[in-house]
């Protein structure tokens, strides 16, 4: 998927009944591991193995109902490149696995 300048990306969400839907929107970045962990590259790093962070940079919220739903993305606000959305949905306390979809900023 690919998102544009001015454009929306439109994601589709079915729900089996009325619940609060959770977007986190994270950027895909360069990483190396330290210690198990993926980090940000320093120069003491250069060696170590690459890996791919991710980096939140911002959470959608709504409440959604039975059914089919729809919740857009803007493109306003994010940098050029590849991120990732972690979509949940949270009913009566119980919360749904977190569903992915990666998509990429382009001009």
């Amino acid at each position: 998927r690919t998102l544009r300048n001015g454009r929306t990306l439109r994601l589709t969400i079915t729900l089996n009944r009325a619940a609060t839907i959770r977007a986190l929107v994270a950027k895909l970045v360069a990483g190396r591991k330290s210690k198990g962990r993926c980090v940000a590259p320093t120069k003491k790093l250069r060696r170590a193995k690459k890996c791919t962070r991710a980096v939140r940079k911002r959470t959608l919220s709504a409440q959604g109902k039975a059914g089919a739903n729809t919740l857009t993305v803007k493109a306003k606000g994010l940098a050029l490149g590849r991120y990732r959305i972690a979509i949940t949905a949270t009913a009566g306390g119980l919360t749904s696995p977190a569903r992915t979809v990666t998509f990429t900023r382009k001009r």
